[in-house]
């Protein structure tokens, strides 16, 4: 397959994956009565969405050029998520939300969903080589 298809697909699946997570984690929350932290859910699914693209991006393109490390990628992918967790939402983002379960409930669910798209993504590209 080429890496165009490989891409497609994990957009694909991610918006498919993720628009019915973010209902269902929405909801959970409502039910919970913390409707305050919808804003931060948002932000948490939007920046998941945008840093899973672009580490698969990423994956696509180191595959190309040293397939050997494609594992290294993945796993400087996962670091790279939660250095932003730490970095940007924990201070700026999901600061007077209280508890910090409920602060990484709102991070881990979509690091959650898109780590398993990522691995799968990656599975199907080391795929690629073995024909």
């Amino acid at each position: 397959m080429r890496a165009s298809t490989h891409f497609k697909w994990l957009l694909r699946w991610l918006l498919l994956i993720f628009i019915p997570v973010f209902g269902l984690h929405g909801a959970l929350l409502t039910a919970m009565d913390k409707t305050e932290f919808w804003t931060p859910l948002s932000w948490c699914y939007g920046a998941h969405t945008v840093l899973t693209a672009a580490i698969g991006w990423g994956i696509l393109w180191g595959h190309k050029k040293a397939p050997d490390l494609i594992g290294f990628m993945f796993m400087g992918g996962s670091l790279f998520k939660f250095a932003a967790y730490f970095a940007l939402f924990k201070p700026f983002i999901l600061t007077g939300l209280g508890d910090r379960g409920d602060s990484f409930f709102l991070f881990g669910i979509p690091y959650a969903v898109a780590l398993t798209l990522e691995t799968i993504f990656v599975a199907r590209i080391l795929g690629i080589n073995k024909s």
